[in-house]
């Protein structure tokens, strides 16, 4: 309820404001839905725990100003824009204040409150503990503790169970909002719970790390301690609808466009060699489904590319192949994987399941690259680890783009990806 708040607060200034300097104009309807979008995307409606408006103000400013003045230039009806964004903006600030006011007293007086675990059962979980009870206006109900101790006797409330219980847990209590004060246990055992908890839509805020020094900014309070809210999977925020919709129109205009280039290399292909112009593989991709990636086959007909790592002057790789290889046409039909949805045009690449049962067991955190769509080019790719380069680096590559997913990182690496091909063309002549 809390997080709706602003939302029917923006709602409500960007429409009057719309409604007095646009009355019936589509132009001002269209100005005030790129302000939501905006909004939307910079996530403005993710519930805070103080409902603050402070350290927000330059964003809702800028969203609430941008969009509007940006359609004004282009229609040229900028005077009536610019009013109507300066209104909405101005009615914009004053109704979120008053509405994060509202929400901070009905949480006061015990309403819209949810519980919340807390993880780790140290000095920092039982200050976060007395925090949390001592002021409901933060919206959360500390319930107990998750922690890798054996007693938990003396802590102020109950202990529900280790880090791997954590899911139980969750389920049983039906909670939806955790704190991490941390505890004994390493953080590399830490990590692969909380992006289960992300999975399931749990609301993960964390205490960062030598937060007494100043070290890492924060967007949140609560009485003095500061708080990082994890950002939610890129698949279930609303700017992963876009990119999906960038998918499909730039990968159904690609094979449009390129249908004349593809039907030259399916010729040499069919001309050079015996066996199928197009190379199905079964490759690993989102949540670990298994999906059948098309590529130009560049290799002769074989039996082992399922479990033969591929290396720089494999013999099995034909004379046309090195070539589809060096310019990367080979990846071209890949489009189809994409246009269809089981592929992404920006994503880590898919691996082979041989390969991935192998990696998995051997690399931490190596399975958490398929919390996404496997891409045509990814972060990695771009930093020139492609064929046989370090597994390790390209699994830490591969989840920092997940973690730090956005829109403009996507195009950067489609950028960096087709000069980088470009460059090789030029440089393997």
């Amino acid at each position: 309820m809390a997080g709706v708040v602003p939302l029917i607060s923006d709602l409500t200034a960007l429409g009057v404001a719309a409604a007095v300097f646009a009355p019936g104009a589509v132009t001002g309807l269209v100005a005030m839905a790129a302000s939501l979008a905006g909004m939307l995307v910079i996530g403005q409606y993710r519930d805070a725990v103080a409902a603050p408006l402070r350290g927000r103000i330059g964003s809702l400013v800028a969203v609430g100003m941008v969009p509007p003045a940006v359609l004004g230039l282009v229609l040229h009806s900028s005077a009536a824009l610019t009013r109507e964004a300066l209104l909405g903006t101005i009615l914009l600030l004053s109704i979120r204040s008053a509405g994060g006011a509202l929400v901070r007293l009905r949480r006061s007086t015990g309403r819209l409150l949810v519980p919340a675990v807390i993880i780790g059962g140290g000095q920092l979980g039982r200050d976060i503990a007395s925090i949390l009870g001592s002021h409901p206006e933060y919206g959360m109900v500390p319930v107990g503790f998750v922690d890798d101790v054996e007693d938990g006797a003396d802590l102020p409330l109950p202990l529900m169970g280790s880090l791997r219980s954590l899911d139980k847990v969750l389920r049983e209590q039906m909670v939806n909002d955790v704190v991490v004060a941390y505890g004994p246990g390493r953080d590399e055992a830490l990590v692969p719970v909380l992006r289960r908890c992300q999975a399931l839509g749990v609301t993960v805020r964390v205490v960062p790390r030598f937060y007494e020094l100043g070290v890492e900014l924060s967007s949140e309070e609560i009485w003095g301690l500061p708080l990082n809210t994890l950002r939610p999977p890129p698949l279930n925020s609303a700017p992963w609808l876009v990119k999906r919709s960038l998918d499909v129109a730039i990968s159904g205009i690609a094979l449009l466009v390129l249908s004349p280039l593809l039907g030259l290399v399916a010729a040499l292909i069919k001309l050079t060699s015996s066996g199928p112009v197009l190379f199905r593989q079964p490759r690993v991709g989102l949540q670990g489904r298994t999906i059948a990636v098309l590529k130009f086959r560049s290799m002769r007909v074989n039996q082992d590319s399922a479990t033969t790592w591929s290396v720089e002057n494999d013999p099995r790789v034909t004379r046309l192949g090195r070539w589809l290889r060096r310019t990367s046409l080979d990846e071209l039909p890949q489009l189809i994987n994409i246009l269809k949805g089981d592929m992404s045009l920006v994503g880590p690449r898919p691996e082979r399941p041989h390969f991935v049962e192998q990696f998995g067991s051997e690399i931490r955190s190596y399975d958490a690259r398929h919390r996404v769509p496997a891409g045509l080019t990814g972060l990695a790719q771009v930093h020139g680890l492609r064929g046989d380069t370090s597994i390790v680096e390209r699994t830490r590559f591969d989840n920092r783009y997940i973690d730090s997913w956005s829109m403009g990182r996507d195009l950067s690496i489609l950028i960096r990806t087709v000069a980088a091909v470009v460059k090789d063309a030029r440089t393997n002549r």
